[in-house]
């Protein structure tokens, strides 16, 4: 995994950080909704602004980009509903849905 160090200054004072250039290896990662009006505006800042870590057409409009240490994250509109009936619809390879 390739890192490098960056130094951060706060007037004064500064810190030094490890960023990570490239992301972990594993899928795990946070996802944040956001409504349906703001999403456009906020992900063309984040295309402009980060890394992207994964370019995928699914269920709904997301974007998926990497924070300054190399944390994996998601933007998406749809709620944790809407995706569950996606991959209950639309079964894929190694993705279980469990019921209440």
């Amino acid at each position: 995994m390739a890192h490098t160090a960056k130094q951060v200054r706060f007037g004064s004072a500064f810190r030094a950080m490890i960023v990570r250039t490239s992301p972990h290896p594993d899928y795990t990662h946070i996802a944040m909704s956001v409504a349906e009006s703001e999403f456009v505006g906020m992900r063309d800042g984040l295309m402009a602004d980060c890394k992207i870590w994964k370019d995928i057409r699914s269920e709904g409009a997301l974007v998926y980009f990497l924070d300054p240490n190399g944390h994996k994250l998601e933007l998406h509109v749809d709620d944790l509903e809407t995706k569950l009936r996606h991959y209950k619809d639309n079964p894929s390879p190694g993705v279980r849905v469990y019921e209440q």
